[in-house]
């Protein structure tokens, strides 16, 4: 049988004639329809229970055990209705990319490490054009496969740390560790915590609340910078001798960071992770170190952590002050 191109796959599904509900695109078709692959040998779908009745009035179905049978020379499916392990993309509801993902990882077979290759790859290359919603999608997905993170979020949020997020380094480095196949936590060697507390700006309190958190991870290998951007203003004045307007919530300080890359954020509202990115997570994607102009920042601070962040990671573009 000679390969499938996408048309020919849309042709195949459509003959299929089940609701878009009912059914949901596996594997190697998935990949043709986002267009990541040319083409596939075969289509293989997930079917809800509505779905094989379906097929099961239509065609000889021939059981291959554990709920995957044959359809027809074309097609294969299984009885999985797939909730919450789909994305709908145009017209047709596809397997997760990253519940397909951690399934090539953990596969041995040759044609599997490609795919996995050819994904990433894709991703790197397409994620700054997608639209928000995507990106975003995408971000939580990889953001929530952190332990390290998520162990930490979770802390945060039980011990009420008032407008909180982690921020910076460990949050951008996590996707591009994941895009380039190392560990999350790879060259992440702080954990930068900010959090806003207009009413009590000392930086005694502000030192407690690092002491807890550090104590209470004492078995991870990172430094925690802990922050009340409330109190910012008294800092920068005390250190670097600028005197600046009090920030007026935890985004607003984030907005004034130096570069876009940096200015984001994850927290929890209501169990849920919640990105906070400004400048949106385009440059990201695409490793663009981009400046962010304002009184608070100069070029020289700029070039500085430019130059820092280009001798820690590859492939990144600078653009200049």
């Amino acid at each position: 049988m000679s390969r499938l191109k996408k048309d020919e796959l849309i042709n195949i599904i459509n003959d299929l004639n089940l609701d878009i509900e009912d059914f949901t695109i596996l594997s190697s078709g998935s990949l043709v329809l986002r267009e990541i692959m040319d083409d596939a040998g075969d289509l293989d779908i997930a079917v809800n229970k509505q779905g094989f009745e379906k097929l099961q009035q239509r065609y000889q179905l021939k059981d291959k055990g554990n709920n995957f049978y044959i359809v027809n020379d074309y097609v294969e499916c299984v009885i999985d209705d797939m909730s919450g392990k789909r994305e709908l993309c145009g017209n047709y509801y596809l397997q997760d990319i990253i519940e397909y993902i951690d399934f090539l990882e953990s596969s041995n077979r040759e044609k599997d490490k490609i795919r996995l290759k050819l994904i990433k790859d894709y991703l790197k290359k397409n994620m700054q054009y997608k639209s928000i919603e995507e990106q975003n999608e995408l971000f939580i997905k990889i953001i929530s496969k952190n332990k390290d993170l998520m162990d930490i979020i979770k802390y945060l949020n039980k011990i009420n740390l008032p407008n909180f997020y982690i921020a910076a380094g460990c949050v951008f480095q996590t996707i591009w560790n994941y895009l380039d196949n190392k560990p999350l936590n790879d060259k992440v060697k702080d954990i930068d915590i900010v959090y806003y507390e207009k009413n009590d700006l000392s930086k005694e309190s502000e030192q407690a609340i690092e002491d807890t958190i550090s104590m209470q991870f004492q078995n991870m290998s990172y430094k925690f910078d802990v922050h009340n951007e409330a109190r910012m203003h008294l800092w920068k004045e005390e250190h670097e001798g600028i005197k600046i307007e009090p920030y007026k919530s935890n985004e607003d300080a984030m907005s004034r960071w130096l570069a876009t890359i940096h200015a984001i954020g994850i927290t929890l509202k209501n169990n849920k992770i919640k990105v906070y990115a400004p400048y949106g997570l385009s440059d990201i994607y695409s490793r663009t170190v981009r400046p962010i102009k304002h009184d608070g920042n100069n070029q020289d601070k700029y070039n500085k952590k430019a130059e820092s962040w280009s001798n820690r990671f590859d492939n990144l573009k600078i653009v200049r002050w």
